[in-house]
């Protein structure tokens, strides 16, 4: 099922452009992760953090134009609806993937690692 989720996002070498965060940052976002009572989550961010990493992605999904290829951003499966939810307004054409959707047999190709 994943191999065909991602099948269209494939380049010509069949690896899966993607823009990555450093361990660092996955370790703050993950940090500010807040679990509801009625199962969903979001993040609690300081305002700074929130703006400066938003900032990085928009500048990182921008450099993807010169890559031809569509802005995919791999997080780890505990972040990412969080995330999403939080960037969505901003990244709207932006799909968020978790490494777990990622077939074993698809490789991956870091295009800009935000730290």
């Amino acid at each position: 099922m994943g191999r065909y989720i991602i099948q269209r996002f494939l380049n010509e070498g069949e690896e899966l452009p993607v823009i990555a965060f450093d361990r660092s940052l996955e370790d703050i976002l993950s940090g500010g992760l807040v679990h509801t009572e009625n199962g969903s989550s979001y993040l609690n961010l300081d305002g700074h953090v929130a703006q400066d990493i938003l900032q990085k992605l928009i500048k990182s999904v921008e450099s993807f134009s010169t890559h031809s290829a569509h802005p995919i951003l791999v997080i780890s499966s505990k972040l990412r609806l969080a995330f999403f939810r939080l960037i969505y307004r901003y990244l709207p054409h932006l799909t968020v993937i978790s490494y777990d959707e990622i077939p074993t047999n698809v490789h991956t190709k870091t295009l800009e690692l935000i730290s």
